[in-house]
């Protein structure tokens, strides 16, 4: 058994990772699978495995900013009847808490009809943001078909 570099014994966590590689090794003999080589490449691949995982997982967290200049979003149906509605049920129910109240606009929210939830959806502002849409994507375009000119340029100059 091989000692550590300060002479002191091996604790036992060391020691139960030495038995576990060492009946590892033996398995692999007992399949055939025991060169060296083959053991390498295993290790590897592990390795490659779990650095594409923690570059995924670093990826994950990151979130690309929202463009300021981008056009907002027209309100969802169920949050204009939210907005024209809170007051009413919590006049009602005083004493409950935000996500009570929130539940019980929920509830009654599905049991409109279709044609009462229609009064919510404001075509207008539908109509709104797919103008300034249009206007934003024409206005992304021109600017990089300028940087796309100017890369051209500098590139065959």
């Amino acid at each position: 058994m091989e000692q550590t570099a300060s002479d002191e014994p091996l604790s036992l966590d060391e020691l139960g990772t030495m038995c576990v590689a060492a009946q590892t090794w033996m398995n692999f003999m007992a399949q055939g699978l025991g060169t060296l080589a083959h053991l390498l490449r295993l290790q590897e691949q592990q390795e490659h495995e779990e650095a594409l995982a923690a570059e995924a997982k670093a990826k994950k967290g990151k979130k690309r900013a929202a463009d300021p200049d981008a056009p907002k979003r027209p309100m969802g149906p169920f949050f204009a009847y939210k907005t024209a509605m809170i007051d009413k049920v919590k006049a009602q129910h005083p004493d409950l808490k935000f996500t009570e109240l929130m539940k019980i606009l929920g509830e009654q929210w599905n049991a409109l009809s279709p044609a009462e939830r229609g009064r919510y959806e404001n075509e207008e502002e539908k109509e709104r943001y797919q103008r300034e849409s249009e206007a934003y994507r024409a206005k992304r375009m021109a600017i990089a078909e300028k940087k796309y000119a100017m890369v051209c340029v500098l590139h065959w100059s």
